[in-house]
């Protein structure tokens, strides 16, 4: 005649979700979740810390449509107010669950966690590794003092100086000009919004997937990427972006083709949105991000 709080209304017991399955704390499997609660280098709108809890309600929720065996690591123990400490224990943690799984999605956070969960791919060696970001920005800023996660693609680089780096989504009127200048002198390939739009999301993968085929690929979606009237809730939002089906469709073509090692979402800031429109949008997109495991090398 009672419910467990938080049970569901509808009594299907063919309806498996994601929290059926999923595997809380160190374990082996094809897919892990991570997350990191830091948004310490946020020069905009803060509260990308609330992002992994946030998202994880969303995507426990969602069905779980494929074979695939999902360990939880839990959240990086961020200290804060120190973004070295963090930025390390980030890299352990990222390195301790890719030993553990084929595909490692991340859930920050602001876009400088990408950057240890980078250094500990990089580091872990084997066959060469290239990265592609979705962004309205391509994070290369040069700044006189302090830290941004405006920064990330420019410490990636660093990392790794001849792996390819593309960004995708970029907006002319979201960035300073010099900022294409830095990309060519940084070999950064930029593929504008409007580059995207005029030959179409199917097409912009096919041509990643045909540049990138044959490395361990780190695939990241900054959250702005998308136009703000599908994911208000986000560090630095601009206007003209992708629309939620676009994302969720370069996104699940790149995962399924390419494979990558790690998926990550970054900036995503739930106080600042919409009845959780980005927050369940960034559930959704992790779900898609998902390769099939089942014929994996």
């Amino acid at each position: 005649m009672t419910r467990a709080p938080g049970a569901r209304f509808i009594k299907d017991p063919r309806d498996v979700r994601l929290e059926d399955k999923v595997i809380r704390g160190d374990a082996e499997g094809d897919v892990g979740l991570l997350g990191v609660p830091w948004d310490g280098a946020v020069g905009g709108r803060p509260g990308a810390r609330f992002a992994p809890s946030r998202v994880r309600g969303f995507l426990y929720s969602m069905p779980l449509n494929m074979d695939v065996k999902i360990v939880d690591f839990g959240d990086v123990d961020v200290v804060i107010g120190d973004h070295g400490e963090t930025m390390r224990r980030t890299r352990e943690a990222a390195a301790h669950a890719l030993g553990r799984v084929k595909e490692l999605l991340v859930i920050g956070g602001d876009n400088s966690v990408s950057h240890p969960v980078f250094q500990a791919l990089n580091e872990a060696g084997g066959e060469g590794v290239g990265y592609i970001l979705i962004d309205a920005h391509p994070d290369i800023r040069t700044v006189t003092e302090g830290l941004t996660s405006g920064l990330a693609i420019r410490m990636i680089r660093e990392v790794n100086p001849s792996m390819p780096i593309t960004v995708v989504g970029y907006r002319p009127h979201s960035n300073p000009r010099y900022l294409m200048d830095e990309a060519r002198r940084l070999n950064i390939r930029i593929i504008t919004m409007n580059e995207a739009e005029e030959v179409g999301v199917k097409d912009i993968a096919a041509q990643l997937i045909e540049a990138y085929r044959g490395v361990q690929v780190y695939l990241s979606l900054d959250m702005d990427a998308v136009d703000p009237a599908f994911a208000p809730g986000v560090n630095s939002p601009s206007p003209g972006g992708f629309t939620s089906r676009e994302v969720i469709d370069l996104v699940s073509g790149l995962s399924r083709e390419l494979r990558p090692r790690v998926f990550d979402v970054v900036e995503i800031t739930p106080l600042v949105d919409v009845a959780d429109q980005t927050s369940n949008l960034a559930a959704a997109i992790l779900m898609n991000a998902m390769w099939p495991q089942g014929d994996a090398e």
